[in-house]
């Protein structure tokens, strides 16, 4: 029951005493389900009315028998989300890796940088009158 699956991991991000900076659900399936294309609606089954604000869905399709439309939906239904195409056990241990990886690898979330040039002067150019650069 992959819909099921989705909504209980949901339920479990959504229920945390402590909710981290960068959360993700990993789903992992080899089949299809007729009930999962609820989830990739606008209706109350959607997957935006239950995925905490924030969290990603990154989806493995394993085999020839999944439903890629499906979890490509899923996986794009917050910013970040990835699918990912497993065609043997061989792939299944390093698509899984590079996922962690990238989630392992967050330095910052959602900072603010401003960046000017106020006071900056090119090299070789004379500062203007007044010591400071425009």
């Amino acid at each position: 029951d992959l819909a099921g699956g989705v909504l209980l991991g949901c339920k479990v991000l959504r229920q945390r005493a402590r909710a981290n900076a960068v959360s993700s659900l990993l789903l992992l399936t080899d089949g299809q389900d007729d009930d999962a294309l609820t989830l990739c609606g606008d209706g109350p089954n959607a997957i935006g009315q239950h995925l905490p604000t924030g969290c990603t869905i990154h989806t493995f399709g394993y085999g020839a028998d999944h439903d890629a439309n499906v979890l490509c939906k899923l996986a794009e239904a917050e910013v970040g989300g990835t699918f990912t195409f497993v065609e043997e056990n061989a792939g299944l241990e390093s698509a899984f890796a590079c996922c962690l990886g990238g989630l392992l690898s967050v330095v910052a979330h959602r900072i603010r940088l401003k960046v000017g040039t106020r006071g900056w002067v090119p090299p070789g150019a004379a500062a203007p009158a007044g010591g400071e650069g425009g």
